[in-house]
């Protein structure tokens, strides 16, 4: 498999790389693996864009028959009790290996004022609705007639899941929509928030393929992800949802500020951090990646600059 971009792969994903293509600070093209620059290699894993711009990445490949899973829509009220079932989950002692699970609360233009939710679930096997399953298809009330739940092909689960409509930005436990106000008009307008979970069996496996620069290990337990996404139809309307968004973001800097949160490197262990650091002044030297490259998160710079996901489909 193949892809371009500037190594935001997915954060425990990023594992599953075997082999990056990057072009560094000299314009050097070179490869990045378990053999050859393995110091790189692992930079790139969790390290954003300090070290270089990934123009290929390689990944392996397995077998992967039938599966059961699709998406569930449901409403707003019964978002909390799903969010505990995540959690429940997560925290068994013997938590399923054959799962994901991905929950979001969203606001679409197309649903009206009501708030509405969703569930995307799957299972590695074509048995229909496991026991495992159930506590997040059988949330009730839901739109039957939007229930996409079925034995499917992966890639029909993966064509369903580029087509779905993305499912706002809330609190957790009490979605709201204020922040969305000034821009609900905007055609097309949807806003999720999605809660997408790397469950420690996840984690094993990551730290069994060589780990990550991220400082994330099956001890510290389960992690959840939490993504913003906002789409809408219209280029006219670019300006007016970038500023609500970068609002939303401001006052979730503030708070994260207020919490000492705005260094995710230093998050990673300062030990990993340090690595990282030498590792950039090995690849990069003259820091064009810490100087010259906006946006991400530096490794010599305390000052932290939030992202979200913006899709306008024109």
């Amino acid at each position: 498999m193949q892809g371009a971009n500037n190594t935001k792969l997915p954060r425990v994903g990023i594992t599953q790389v075997i082999n990056y293509e990057v072009v560094l600070a000299s314009g050097e093209i070179v490869n990045a693996n378990a053999s050859t620059n393995a110091d790189l290699w692992r930079a790139l894993r969790g390290g954003g864009n300090n070290s270089g711009i990934v123009t290929r990445f390689d990944l392996p490949t397995f077998d992967q028959g039938p599966m059961y899973g699709g998406s569930v829509y449901y409403f707003a009220p019964s978002f909390p009790q799903q969010i505990q079932s995540l959690v429940d989950e997560l925290q068994k002692p013997d938590p399923s290996k054959d799962t994901h699970l991905m929950i979001s609360t969203r606001y679409a233009a197309m649903f009206g004022p009501q708030m509405m939710c969703q569930n995307q679930v799957y299972h590695n096997h074509p048995e229909e609705n496991p026991a495992v399953l159930r506590p997040f298809t059988s949330v009730s009330p839901q739109l039957d007639q939007l229930n996409s739940m079925r034995v499917l092909s992966l890639t029909e689960a993966a064509k369903e899941q580029a087509g779905d409509s993305p499912p706002t930005p809330a609190s957790f436990k009490k979605p709201q929509t204020s922040s969305l106000e000034p821009i609900k008009p905007c055609e097309g307008l949807i806003g999720s928030l999605k809660l997408q979970p790397h469950a420690r069996s996840l984690l094993e496996a990551s730290a069994a393929k060589g780990g990550n620069s991220l400082g994330l290990s099956p001890d510290g337990g389960p992690l959840v992800s939490v993504l913003l996404l906002t789409y809408w139809s219209n280029k006219s309307d670019d300006a007016n949802v970038v500023e609500a968004m970068e609002a939303i973001l401001g006052t979730i800097k503030s708070r994260a500020a207020a919490r000492d949160l705005l260094d995710p490197i230093g998050s990673y262990g300062e030990e990993n951090k340090a690595e990282l650091r030498r590792f950039s002044e090995r690849y990069d030297p003259q820091g064009v990646f810490q100087k010259g490259v906006p946006g991400g998160f530096k490794l010599f710079s305390q000052a932290g600059s939030l992202h979200i996901s913006f899709g306008c489909f024109a």
